[in-house]
């Protein structure tokens, strides 16, 4: 009797075909993903170094005119990786990466060799970084992200790491803002109007209150007693001691204090 498949084990045939090709299929992708972030990253290092060793041995662009380097500056310039040399505006190289969707990114975005020793420096004024302190180039797809290199450079300008790292590159923490500490202003202490004492008045002069008799006392529009130079006295608010209406700036001296 001829044998023949059935429709069930044709379809369960198809369904493990499929799972295999799939899974291969993957496989293959994820490899040829690996492939083109290593490549790239390869590019990249070569780059750097490359800086690094122009700063060290303090080399300018050829055919330039100028004769002193101090500090090389690497960046990614579109899909190229440019070098530039210090405060001249030429160019050592501008590489461009055949990166097949794979992008680059610089933290900072911009790394800075120092001529001479190719040690790192924060900007062009010679800021160097301490120890402990690295750049990270990170080199991902853009279309897969099954992973991305990240490209360490120490503090000396020299390549130390280049780790595969699984998933999607984590978004960079913002840097914090410092809080502006706004200076606590003290209260300003109201300080009472203090009315000042009246001109004072010789006897015989007219007058028009007490206090403004040198001579005690105002009468009929004139001040009393005998002439003489008395000087005025110390201007005393209500409530306090006084000897006579003249110490009041309140204008009267009753039982002893300033009304």
């Amino acid at each position: 009797m001829k044998s023949s498949f059935t429709l069930i084990e044709l379809l369960i045939s198809f369904t493990i075909l499929a799972v295999i090709s799939g899974g291969a299929l993957m496989y293959l992708n994820n490899f040829n993903a690996q492939q083109n972030l290593d490549k790239v990253s390869n590019e990249v290092v070569s780059s750097l170094k490359l800086s690094h060793s122009y700063a060290k041995t303090k080399q300018v662009p050829i055919g330039s005119a100028e004769t002193e380097l101090r500090y090389i500056q690497v960046q990614m310039v579109g899909s190229g990786i440019v070098a530039r040399a210090s405060g001249i505006g030429e160019t050592f190289f501008d590489i461009k990466i055949n990166n097949n969707g794979i992008g680059v990114s610089f933290s900072p975005g911009v790394i800075y060799f120092w001529a001479g020793n190719g040690f790192l420096s924060h900007d062009g004024a010679g800021e160097m970084y301490g120890a402990g302190e690295t750049v990270t180039i990170t080199v991902q797809s853009q279309n897969n992200f099954i992973g991305y290199n990240a490209i360490i450079v120490d503090a000396l300008g020299q390549v130390k790491l280049i780790s595969y790292n699984e998933g999607v590159l984590p978004s960079r923490v913002p840097t914090a803002v410092p809080t502006t500490v706004v200076p606590t202003v003290a209260p300003t202490t109201t300080i009472p109007t203090v009315t000042p004492v009246p001109v004072c008045r010789l006897g015989g002069v007219a007058c028009g209150v007490h206090s403004d008799c040198c001579s005690y006392y105002c009468s009929s529009g004139a001040c009393l007693g005998v002439p003489s130079a008395t000087p005025t006295l110390s201007c005393k608010l209500g409530g306090v001691a006084c000897g006579v209406h003249g110490d009041c700036c309140s204008y009267y001296c009753n039982l002893n204090f300033c009304n």
